[in-house]
């Protein structure tokens, strides 16, 4: 079972790792790739890392267009 909810909600999404820990709060590092090109979000300490990954994922894929 994987908790990363991006993996079925973001598309080119294939990872990594969702966690939590006390000086870090909910945690995300999240990658995705489109047109051979792979990113990595990191995320810490956020009431919507799956959101806030979503956004870093998708500034990095409009930086490189």
């Amino acid at each position: 079972m994987n908790n990363n909810r991006l993996l079925s909600s973001y598309p080119g999404a294939n990872g990594v790792k969702t966690g939590y820990t006390h000086k870090s709060g909910p945690c995300l590092v999240a990658s995705a790739t489109r047109n051979g090109v792979s990113l990595l979000a990191v995320v810490l300490d956020s009431p919507d890392m799956y959101g806030d990954a979503k956004r870093l994922l998708d500034f990095g894929f409009a930086s490189l267009s």
